[in-house]
Parts: structure tokens; C-alpha cells; sequence
């Protein structure tokens, strides 16, 4: 039994259909390390004792930080993460797309613009 796309398109797609869900897997899993990545950065807030494991001496102990620093030092790590989280989510939505034929459609194109 062959499962058939809503579109009508060429054989040779199903190569790029497979690279696309490949990509779409990846990026899914990558944006998951993400958002769990965030939500330990923001535990540091409430357990800073958490980020004292540091074997190699590469970490810095927010331990010894008073609060309004660890609140900095964690709103900047959490500014520089969260632009990633966003175009991993919108990566994996769009590859997700281009897996089920829809390439250049025009809500996938007003989907990218949105963003």
C-alpha cells in the first residue's frame, strides 16, 4: 500500500522528503536540549548551588553571586538562548512543511514573513 501526498509531485521528491523529516527530527531534538538547557539556567536562580559542579574549572560558580548579579548573569545567558530556541521551533515547523510537499506555498511564505 502507498501512502499518497496531497500534492502531486515527482518521484524523485521522496529523497528530499526524507532529508526534510531528517532535518526536521534534528531540529526538534536540538530545540528539546534547548528549552531543557533554559530551564536549568533559570533553576541556577532558585538552586545556584546547582552550577558549582564544574571538574575542568571552564564554569564559573554563581554560588557566590548575590542575587541581582546571578539575575543578570542568567537574563544574559537566557538572551542569548532564546533567539536560538525560536528559529529551531520555526526550523522544524518549516522542514516539517517541506516533508509533506508543501515547498513554496503561500502560508508557508507568509509563515516565514510572520517571523
Amino acid at each position: 500500500m502507498t501512502t499518497s501526498s496531497p500534492l502531486a509531485l515527482s518521484p524523485s521528491f521522496e529523497r528530499a522528503r526524507i532529508w526534510s523529516n531528517v532535518l526536521r527530527c534534528f531540529f526538534i531534538v536540538n530545540f528539546w536540549v534547548t528549552a531543557l538547557w533554559l530551564a536549568g539556567v533559570l533553576l541556577v536562580l532558585i538552586w545556584p548551588e546547582a552550577a558549582k559542579y564544574n571538574p575542568d574549572n571552564s564554569l564559573l560558580s554563581v554560588s557566590s553571586l548575590a542575587m541581582p548579579e546571578r539575575i543578570k548573569a542568567v537574563a544574559a545567558d537566557v538572551a542569548r538562548s532564546l533567539p536560538a530556541l525560536i528559529l529551531l521551533y520555526y526550523a522544524s515547523k518549516i522542514f516539517g512543511r517541506f516533508a509533506k510537499g508543501e515547498v513554496f506555498a503561500a502560508a508557508r511564505i507568509a509563515h516565514i514573513r510572520a517571523a
